[in-house]
């Protein structure tokens, strides 16, 4: 496994450029917008493929896990530079674009809010600051490969504050809500087979008033753990590596329909070349690296499934058939062969949508916008965590849903309240057009160059860009009418998120 130097460039064949005496953010995002074949503009956010290698490569240039700097920026903005309409993504508290930086007067504001890759190193730089900066605690020797080793950067980044301590003074529990737990909840949700440990703290380690905003002390310096979790992005061509688990073996990098086998755990295989972005999955967040069995299959496997190789491993297993579908939930109201049924099952099985207490899904039922806030907050990153009060006059912070919605609009999927409206309208139905909007904002679809064929679809409207783009994503259908101001029911929005998620359901 190749190891971090500090301040070194990991090598992508840039060696001559060393000599030039350039500085390193010149280097480092010259090189980064190359390796990613990245062409700035401003108000766009990048693809989120793009976006992937933007946030994987700055981090391998600064010497740091990639499964960090993407938590981080996935945390603070779900990877958006840029609001939607093209404005600087900024926050209620003037967090700046995809890292969210306050209060950091050494950069340039102005490219904070219109560079992209200038706001991603910035959040970089930042983050290596929390790691060196010497007053924090340490985990066992510092090793920058383990993802375990920022933990207290991670913290730092957001604030030593009593928030944030990684327990509970009163109770001693785990406080789950820690911004640095939250950052590593989404590592080990997002790098599919990677799993960080968990760290146990007392409460004597920390030192704070929980009534004060005053800064956590620290009386312990260094904490020691076992089987902490190394990078997986590091691994070197020709490199022998193991699976963590049963893990699927494909036939490119995708997790569309390509499966050859599912390996067990244990089994050693070659690297066999640098690791690659997801080809058809826009929202996968893990890499793929190709690798070569001992009878010599080659396939590709994601890059959290495997581990360097250990004088434990175990010799090369047949493989195995993959495991039997766990069985789907069924509704009773919900037909065998009905026209929703396995986009349904997809999003119950992904804990996405759920049914009534009834025991039905209500198929014909209009979707309310509570239930949508719900449904998109699951499908973004179903993290729900004091967020700011959006400003509604007609739902309080004691309405059943408020957190929810809340985070919705925090996250930027619905609109908070504006000159024109100040309330939300919870129990409200969804029209067609809000659909198209709420899916745009979420899945952020390509602008397409090709009109649509819609004729009810009033032009320069405030839904009609959306409309046309998720028509030419293979998400919407329709010959001449889109019906926009028509309600949607519980089936239909069914469909539509299954469409937009997996590539498999979309219209061809």
């Amino acid at each position: 496994m190749k190891k971090l130097v500090k301040n070194g460039l990991f090598t992508f064949g840039f060696i001559g450029l060393l000599s030039m005496n350039l500085p390193t953010s010149v280097l480092a995002a010259e090189m980064v917008a190359e390796r990613c074949q990245y062409e700035a503009v401003v108000g766009v956010n990048p693809a989120f493929q793009t976006t992937n290698c933007l946030l994987t490569e700055m981090a391998l240039n600064y010497n740091i896990p990639p499964e960090v700097v993407k938590a981080v920026a996935y945390r603070e903005s779900s990877w958006a530079q840029f609001n939607s309409d093209g404005s600087p993504n900024i926050s209620s508290d003037n967090g700046i674009g995809m890292m969210q930086l306050t209060n950091q007067a050494n950069f340039d504001q102005e490219r904070l809010e219109t560079d992209v890759l200038y706001n991603i190193e910035a959040g970089v730089k930042v983050l290596d600051e929390m790691f060196t900066r010497g007053n924090l605690p340490v985990i066992n020797d510092s090793d920058r490969n383990v993802i375990e080793s920022w933990y207290f950067a991670v913290m730092a980044y957001n604030g030593i504050k009593p928030q944030n301590s990684p327990v509970r003074q009163a109770s001693g529990e785990r406080n789950e809500s820690a911004y640095q737990e939250l950052v590593y909840s989404l590592i080990n949700r997002s790098e599919q087979g990677t799993t960080t440990k968990q760290l146990s703290f007392e409460p004597s380690d920390f030192n704070y008033d929980p009534t004060s905003d005053a800064n956590i002390e620290f009386p312990v310096h260094h904490f020691t753990f076992d089987n902490l979790t190394k990078t997986k992005y590091l691994f070197d061509i020709g490199e022998k590596v193991e699976t963590n688990t049963r893990a699927n073996f494909r036939t490119s990098p995708s997790t569309q329909n390509n499966l050859i086998t599912t390996l067990p755990a244990g089994e050693v295989l070659t690297i066999t070349g640098a690791f690659t972005y997801d080809e058809v999955s826009p929202n996968n967040q893990f890499v793929w690296y190709p690798v070569k069995r001992t009878d010599g299959t080659e396939g590709y496997i994601t890059s959290g499934n495997l581990n360097p190789l250990s004088g434990e491993s175990v010799e090369p297993a047949p493989p195995v058939e993959p495991e039997e579908p766990v069985e789907p939930v069924t509704f009773s109201d919900v037909p065998s062969g009905h026209w929703a049924e396995k986009e349904i099952s997809y999003l119950t099985s992904k804990g996405i949508i759920n049914g009534y207490p009834n025991g039905k899904f209500g198929l014909n039922d209009n979707i309310t916008r509570w239930q949508a806030a719900i449904i998109l907050v699951n499908a973004n990153d179903g993290i729900i965590s004091n967020p700011a009060d959006p400003g509604f006059e007609d739902i309080s912070s004691n309405y059943q849903y408020y957190n929810v919605i809340a985070t919705a609009v925090e996250k930027g999927l619905f609109a908070g309240p504006d000159q024109k409206s100040k309330t939300f309208r919870p129990t409200d139905t969804l029209s067609r057009a809000e659909m198209a909007v709420l899916l745009q904002r979420l899945y952020k679809f390509p602008n397409a160059g090709e009109a649509h064929p819609f004729r009810d679809v009033i032009p320069g409207s405030w839904y009609a860009a959306s409309v046309n783009n998720i028509y030419h994503a293979g998400v919407a259908a329709g010959n001449t009418t889109y019906n926009p101001q028509e309600n949607v029911t519980r089936a239909q929005f069914a469909t539509f998120m299954a469409r937009a998620m997996e590539d498999s359901f979309r219209l061809k």
